[in-house]
């Protein structure tokens, strides 16, 4: 099956570990956001990680003219249509999420499994998104179907 992974910056190390396990057990996770390589003009290669810590930093109007930007939001927001299924990692503890949460939205909007690893914070717009205990109960989950 086709696996989109949803998640933050600083848990990339997480969804890595757990893209290569979904991986070995046969499914496709075919947008790795968190692998990314860009080439900057006048720099060559930047990691998506690396860009993404420098472009934080910049004004609305200057970040989102950046070609890498929109090359990074049609590769996502393709890769969350094409998904079978929906994957979100989370923290362990509740915290507000930003882009990962409008994949989910995408997502729950064209009505695909949504299941997440970790914890959201309490609210009824996750009412549809099954917890899992870890990434062997999800596999679990999504074999059920």
């Amino acid at each position: 099956m086709k696996i989109y992974i949803a998640s933050r910056f600083k848990l990339s190390k997480r969804v890595e570990t757990i893209a290569t396990i979904l991986e070995n057990q046969g499914h496709e996770v075919p947008v790795k956001w968190w692998n990314r390589v860009y080439m900057i003009e006048g720099e060559g290669p930047v990691n998506t990680q690396i860009l993404k810590e420098r472009n934080d930093l910049l004004p609305p109007d200057r970040f989102y003219s950046l070609p890498e930007c929109k090359y990074s939001y049609e590769s996502d927001f393709q890769g969350v249509k094409e998904a079978e299924i929906f994957l979100f990692i989370a923290d362990k503890e509740p915290r507000n999420y930003g882009g990962a949460n409008v994949e989910l939205g995408i997502a729950l909007s064209d009505h695909k499994p949504c299941y997440c690893l970790g914890r959201l914070p309490n609210s009824v717009l996750y009412y549809e998104v099954k917890r899992c205990r870890d990434v062997w109960h999800f596999l679990d989950l999504i074999e059920e179907k």
